[in-house]
This record gives structure tokens, sequence and C-alpha cells, in this order.
């Protein structure tokens, strides 16, 4: 698709460089031919570190800054034109994909679950408990266990202000839950927001009551315990701990065999292998001195 097939009046924009791409997305995606905004010009470097974008809506002032072989839309706000775009292609149907849901014969779903019938995949050994509700996106793969009340696959929350006014993002991505991954009672598991998915990875269990934003990667073998909050697009790697009650941050990055202690709040990243506690989480070791500091 060209800058030039939008529509300029629907979307707000006006085309001043021409451009392909083929997909919409934020910063943290590099895909192919991508179409991003820049609203701020600290986002300004991103455009050359990665070249797989290929055309930007932005703002006038900062056209000079943009790279000669991107396409240019000018937008007064360029975030409300980048998700009308966005979310006009979600209920067009332009990001793809439409077919029967299946579930295996080797699947046990309860009567009082609620599958989408389109664009969900149940594989063998699964079971989906009473209640348990799998949206359009979803796939599970083998022995993944489902809990009553359980909600995989709804939007992320996202949403926007155009002056006085609110507007919803819708979600255009799934949910990847891989063998032998528990979700247990009333935890929530949100899609991606662009055509990829949230993935939770082999043998990951998730406790009762927590919340797995939108385009989160979880890695193997973790254990993330009841009433924990992951907020949109952290990444953690594999046989992480997290405790009871904690945060974890957007985009935050945690690495393998790292331990997030109850009630951490994290808003940096966290080394392989290091501990963290407190509100903001600090390496656990520092955490106690400053505690048997203050007694």
């Amino acid at each position: 698709m060209q800058l030039s097939d939008l529509d300029s009046e629907q979307f707000k924009i006006k085309v001043v460089r021409d451009g392909k791409f083929l997909s919409l997305g934020s910063f943290n995606l590099k895909n192919p031919y991508q179409l991003v905004f820049i609203d701020s010009e600290k986002f300004l470097p991103n455009l050359k570190k990665y070249p797989t974008y290929s055309c930007v809506i932005t703002k006038e002032e900062f056209i000079p800054s943009i790279p000669k072989e991107m396409g240019i839309s000018l937008s007064l706000n360029p975030m409300v034109s980048f998700y009308a775009i966005h979310n006009f292609w979600v209920k067009e149907g332009v990001y793809g994909g439409h077919f029967p849901s299946k579930i295996s014969d080797k699947a046990t779903v309860h009567r009082l679950a609620h599958v989408d019938p389109y664009n969900v995949i149940i594989g063998d050994g699964c079971i989906v408990y009473p209640h348990a509700v799998i949206h359009s996106g979803s796939v599970l793969k083998e022995n993944v266990i489902i809990g009553s009340g359980a909600v995989i696959g709804n939007d992320g929350f996202r949403f926007i202000k155009d002056r006085d006014n609110i507007i919803k993002v819708l979600h255009a991505g799934g949910v990847v839950l891989h063998n032998d991954v528990e979700i247990q009672a009333n935890a929530c598991v949100c899609k991606a927001v662009y055509r990829n998915n949230t993935e939770i990875g082999e043998k990951t269990k998730i406790g009762v009551l927590v919340d797995i934003s939108h385009n989160v990667q979880i890695g193997k073998r973790c254990l993330i315990v009841d009433h924990t909050m992951i907020a949109g697009g952290a990444e953690i790697g594999d046989d992480v701990w997290i405790g009871t009650g904690a945060v974890i941050s957007d985009h935050v990055k945690i690495g393998d065999n790292a331990f997030v202690s109850i009630g951490a709040i994290v808003t940096k990243d966290v080394r392989s292998g290091q501990k963290v506690s407190g509100n903001f989480a600090i390496d656990h070791a520092k955490f106690l001195d400053f505690i048997r500091s203050i007694r």
C-alpha cells in the first residue's frame, strides 16, 4: 500500500512524499515496510536506528529530520491520524485472518466456557474450565490449562485523547500459549495491538488474578504468582520468578533466572539472575541494607 492510497480527508493527513508500507506498528516493533507516527522530536533517532520503517505520519516541523527515503504524511495530530487508520483496518479486516475455530477432539472444553467461533485454535490435551473465555486470535498449543473465569485474548488498556474525546485503540493481534502453560482462575492475557502476538512460553504457570497486557513476551518455565500485573510490551526471560502482587512496568526487560520479590514495583530492566525488591524495585541486597538503616 502507498500513503497516497489512504483517504486523506478521513484520516486528516496530507501526503508530502509518497511511500510504500505493509503494516502499522509502534517503535518496539521492527516489521519491514512499517508505518509509524512521530509527534515528538525524542522519537526521531528511531527512524535512522531501524531502517525497517518506511513511512511516517508527523508534523511539518519534523520534515527536515526525516530520512529522504521515507514516505511522509503530515497531520496536526499524528497519533490520532495513525490510530484512525489502525482502527479502520481492524474493523475492515485488513489485518487478515478469518477461519472457523479449531478445537482438538483430544481437548476438554467445559460447556460453560466460551470459545469464539472464529480464529481460535485449541490443541491436544488442553483443558478449559467453566466460565473461561477464549477470544478470537488465541492459540492454545498442547496441554494448556485455562482456569475458571480466566480471559484469553481480550483487548488491553490502550486509549488516546483527542481534545475532549477519548478514543479506544482496537487490537488486531493474538495470544499464543505454548505447550504445558497453565493460566489459573480469573487471570487475563490480552492480545497484541498490531499483527503480532502476546506469547507465554512452555511450562510457564500464571497465578490467580494475574493481568498480562498486550504485546507481553514471557519465556519458558516462569512462575508468576497471584495478583501480579505485567504492563504492555514487557519482556520476561526464561525461569523467572515473580512474587505475589508485583507490578512490572511497560517495556521493562527481565532477564533469565531473575527473581522479583513480593509486591515489588519494577520500572527498570532486571539483569539475568538478579533479585530485586521494593517500591521502586532495586537490587535486593541494597534494599535490605536500606531497611536495616531505617530501623
